[in-house]
């Protein structure tokens, strides 16, 4: 893990900034620093952003099926969102966020329990943790066709908003496409409905998502 963030940030010192470098940078950036926030990293595993929330004062818990290692500025729990009993209740976090994970849930890559609707069943069990006025951040892999294989799901607009209907609505999106391999840019909806050479498999959407209540 920690090669992985000293690649990325020796890469960042030329100018070039990673996919995955975008979607940490998104979700740093819309997030009240101001004030203590609690908040809830699913999909931590292999990972830096629940410490670079901690950096920033913030009470932050990080949760997977794999064990991270050392845990630094937060606390860890090894589980599983859809299938275990949880250490925190409703209404528990200002934030969850969930950097490239939700299309993984569910398909049992990761040691996850397997269960086809596993991300939805993901959306609402986090709904119920956030507060009333909490917001969901959520970076996926993105596309103008949906595909599901053994690893994980890549969503189209159509197909994430399904997912998350009747529970969140978006209130912010962000789309990215590479440049190269190393250097995502920023790009829009209709550009990242297109596939590039270089890194053909998908491009990436972000989303701020506000919880909708019932």
């Amino acid at each position: 893990m920690l090669f992985k963030h000293f690649i990325r940030k020796f890469v960042r010192c030329f100018g070039f900034i990673t996919n995955r470098e975008r979607e940490k940078d998104f979700i740093l950036d819309h997030i009240d620093h101001e004030n203590q926030k609690q908040i809830l990293d699913i999909g931590c595993w292999g990972s830096i952003l629940p410490e670079d929330l901690g950096k920033k004062g913030h009470s932050v818990v990080g949760l997977d099926v794999q064990d991270y290692g050392e845990a630094k500025r937060f606390t860890f729990f090894k589980g599983d969102l859809i299938k275990d009993t949880l250490p925190f209740g409703d209404l528990s976090f200002d934030y969850v966020t969930c950097l490239s994970t939700i299309e993984h849930v569910g398909i049992g890559y990761y040691g996850d329990g397997a269960e086809q609707a596993g991300d939805r069943i993901a959306m609402e069990k986090i709904h119920h943790l956030l507060k009333d006025d909490g917001k969901l951040l959520v970076t996926i892999p993105f596309s103008g066709k949906y595909k599901q294989d053994n690893f994980q799901r890549i969503h189209t607009h159509k197909t994430f908003s399904k997912l998350i209907d009747g529970l969140f609505e978006i209130s912010l999106e962000r789309y990215w496409i590479p440049a190269s391999k190393k250097h995502w840019i920023q790009a829009s909806r209709m550009d990242a409905e297109k596939t590039y050479k270089a890194y053909s498999q998908s491009n990436n959407a972000c989303f701020v998502l506000r919880k909708i209540l019932k």
